[in-house]
């Protein structure tokens, strides 16, 4: 394949290049774009077509110039450094396209992850197993007070959003970097494969001694009220790290069948339910009737959706089966009409406050360009929101 600018024949591309980094993530189906498709059918692409699309699709269009050999070694390791991260065999496979991981987003936080701890700052992290052989009810306490959670304050707050906040703030101030996404600000491919592919994503978390990830889906699939799922979302990730797995999840909901990948997948659903909502807080309505107004309460007072509440409850033999699937019917969710977020608000989100401060504390310190900065904040170059983000935090 020939790259050709103004009109003439550059330098030629080596196909098996071309296809495999646009086959790497068979997910995306990028071959079935126009412009990589009339690509491969003429035999040649404009440099401007090239660079247009490579930005689009998050690739540094450099890479297409590559010999097959060094492509072959950087995909490798891109594939190694995830086995050490993530098990996606042990994914929790829901509605969607089954199998199917966004494996080019959680490469992006693995390289953010891997650029955070490289300077040594951090002491390795006590959570990581902590969780391993204790009981639902201890390995509560043991996330309470390894940081200093306080669930009186959780449980006040007016809003699930504002619980939802105060739990990110509080578990990124225990060495564990909280991203959130996806949609905002076009810090990810936006196409509607990529989309499709998010859709029903909810988190998933990356090893590390030091610094564990965890990645919020802000625009996951639901049938509620978002903020009720981030939170279920947030602790449950958050156990899974406490037991040692590190895994995606997709579009769990209460009720449904759980991959028997791991044994430890039940196990970190009862105790994110036990830190939700304590079973010892259901004692006083034993043998009463549960009213559709007794569910929303105790959606509203734990921060749980109340399809959450209603599976509590026939777990703990409070409602029947039949109870628990009909006694409130699923709400559509309600459209946000917010503003978008300023574009270091946005960037702050996505990669989380630990890598945030990391990024411009490196860059206002002139240890790495902004190019650098760019591809692990942005996932790419964008001059423009480069300026704007820069001119935001006068760096």
């Amino acid at each position: 394949m020939w790259l050709t600018h103004n009109g003439r024949r550059c330098v030629e591309l080596n196909d098996r290049v071309f296809e495999r980094l646009l086959t790497f993530y068979p997910e995306e189906n990028l071959l079935t774009r126009k412009v990589p498709a009339d690509a491969l059918a003429s035999g040649e692409i404009s440099l401007s077509a090239l660079k247009a699309e490579a930005n689009r699709l998050f690739i540094p269009w450099q890479m297409f110039l590559l010999n097959m050999p060094r492509l072959r070694h950087h995909l490798r390791n891109i594939e190694r450094n995830r086995r050490d991260k993530i098990r996606i065999a042990a994914l929790s496979r829901r509605a969607g396209r089954v199998g199917a991981a966004p494996n080019r987003l959680i490469d992006r936080h693995i390289r953010a992850q891997n650029f955070l701890v490289s300077n040594g700052t951090y002491a390795p992290n006590a959570y990581n197993g902590m969780l391993r052989g204790m009981t639902a009810i201890d390995s509560v306490d043991a996330i309470v007070n390894h940081f200093s959670i306080d669930r009186d304050t959780f449980w006040r707050k007016s809003r699930k959003e504002e619980a939802f906040a105060y739990l990110v703030e509080i578990v990124q101030g225990g060495q564990v970097n909280v991203a959130l996404g996806t949609s905002e600000s076009r810090l990810v491919p936006s196409s509607a494969n990529h989309k499709l592919l998010y859709k029903n994503v909810s988190g998933f978390c990356l090893k590390d001694e030091h610094v564990p990830f965890i990645f919020v889906n802000m625009n996951m699939a639901d049938d509620e009220e978002p903020a009720g799922r981030r939170i279920y979302t947030l602790v449950y990730l958050l156990t899974l790290v406490g037991l040692g797995i590190y895994t995606l999840t997709r579009d769990w909901r209460p009720g449904r069948p759980i991959s028997e990948a791991d044994p430890y997948l039940k196990h970190a659903h009862v105790i994110t339910s036990e830190f939700l909502l304590p079973t010892v807080d259901l004692d006083p309505y034993r043998g009463k009737p549960i009213t559709p107004e007794i569910v929303m309460g105790l959606s509203g007072q734990y921060k749980l959706t109340p399809t959450a509440v209603l599976f509590r409850l026939w777990k703990e033999k409070l409602i029947t089966k039949n109870e628990r699937d009909t006694l409130i019917k699923p709400v559509p969710p309600r459209k946000s009409r917010g503003w978008p977020s300023y574009i270091d608000t946005a960037v702050r989100k996505f990669n989380g406050a630990l890598v945030f401060g990391s990024v411009n504390a490196e860059f206002a310190a002139r240890r790495i360009t902004q190019n650098q900065a760019q591809y692990i904040l942005f996932g790419r170059i964008r001059r423009t929101a480069w300026r704007q983000y820069r001119s935001r935090l006068r760096l």
